[in-house]
């Protein structure tokens, strides 16, 4: 393993990436499995090259709903980045959004608030108010104040998240259709129908 081209765990990430976008899991997950073993072997199982991989492999398991298996990835990754990195970095934050998304789909809302906070103000500082990465943990922040019974934040954060995304990526970015996509469902689920449905029309 030790002539394999340093770019390697790379690539091997970026091809399990597109595997998952393609819904070839398992191919994706194999990509990950090596890439971890590749960077563990060269760097030491507590690099920032495994976080990363180990970050990749937890949004796997998240489109999986195999939760029991992207928090352990995504705790040890956060641990290794904070180790090694700055508290207030991009790596660092982008762990912190994934777990605290995490959290919020187990239900585990006092565990992700303060997540999904210390992830907003690093993005907010490091990138600006108007970036998609703010706007991603806007979205969480909306999502996770709409499962807590938080109506009127819950809105305002979802609007502000379709706000950025409209100025940053806008047109048939998924992210930005995921945010409208997002409104609207919140719209319909308080029966605002004559709000949901010009959202779902830009959508679809």
């Amino acid at each position: 393993m030790s002539e394999l081209s340093p770019l390697l765990g790379r690539s091997l990430l970026d091809l399990g990436e597109v595997y998952r976008t393609e819904g070839r899991y398992a191919e994706a997950q194999a990509c990950y499995e090596e890439a971890l073993k590749i960077d563990s072997h060269r760097h030491g199982p507590d690099s920032l090259g495994v976080a990363e991989a180990l970050d990749r492999q937890a949004e796997l398991f998240k489109t999986l709903a195999d939760y029991s298996h992207a928090e352990p990835d995504l705790t040890r990754s956060l641990e290794i980045r904070q180790r090694n990195l700055p508290a207030e970095s991009l790596p660092v934050a982008q762990t912190q959004n994934y777990l605290g998304e995490l959290y919020t789909a187990l239900g585990s809302y006092e565990k992700a608030g303060p997540l999904l906070q210390a992830a907003l103000t690093t993005r907010q500082k490091v990138l600006g108010a108007e970036h998609k990465d703010v706007a991603e943990t806007i979205e969480a922040l909306g999502d996770l104040a709409k499962k807590t019974g938080k109506n009127a934040e819950a809105e305002q954060l979802f609007r502000q998240a379709v706000s950025i995304y409209g100025k940053t990526v806008a047109g048939n970015h998924p992210d930005y259709a995921n945010a409208m996509e997002g409104l609207a469902l919140f719209y319909s689920g308080r029966k605002q129908y004559d709000l949901a449905e010009p959202l779902l029309d830009m959508v679809w």
